[in-house]
């Protein structure tokens, strides 16, 4: 009798719970969800060149590099970076953050500035249907005027050069920034 409470009671209880779940219910690893506005950073002397960014064009690293969302507390410190993910808020029409380079921090806290420029990124949102397991996948559209604004006079980020308006996945470049 213990033998059928301990050993044949859970497997047919297991059975059971794997017979109840369709294949919709777990959303898989490879399901893309809502993406982040990729930029990459290169050396401002190819502002004026003629010729276009290619892949083999040199990307140039940003030193000691804070990005801090300021609707959040804490922000994402690199020692050094030449492209980032910058996560937009799906609940709101505007994302407003702060790009320090050269900063000092500890933890998730600027401690001394460096150079300090606040960028506002507008844009649209469009929700997708994936799966009930998955849910909604958001696509951020950048607003065709004004799709990021500069809200300080300390510019260390000379141009944004937009690459595509339509944000759909973590892999493309959407927007180039000189330094």
């Amino acid at each position: 009798m213990s033998f059928l409470k301990y050993i044949f009671l859970p497997v047919i209880c297991y059975f059971i719970i794997l017979e109840a779940c369709q294949p919709d219910d777990i959303c898989g690893y490879d399901i893309p969800d809502t993406p982040h506005v990729i930029i990459t950073f290169y050396d401002s002397l190819y502002i004026h060149k003629d010729s276009v960014i290619t892949d083999t064009t040199p990307k140039k690293r940003v030193s000691n590099f804070f990005l801090k969302a300021l609707s959040v507390k804490n922000g994402i410190f690199y020692s050094g970076t030449d492209s980032i993910l910058v996560p937009l808020n799906p609940e709101d029409k505007t994302s407003k953050f702060l790009f320090v380079k050269n900063a000092q921090v500890q933890g998730d806290s600027i401690i001394k500035g460096g150079d300090i420029d606040t960028l506002t990124f507008s844009y649209t949102r469009k929700d997708a249907y994936i799966s009930r397991a998955c849910g909604y996948k958001a696509t951020f559209i950048l607003n065709e005027e004004n799709p990021i604004i500069f809200n300080d006079s300390v510019k260390w980020i000379y141009q944004i050069d937009k690459l595509t308006d339509t944000i759909t996945n973590d892999t493309q470049t959407t927007l180039i920034m000189y330094h």
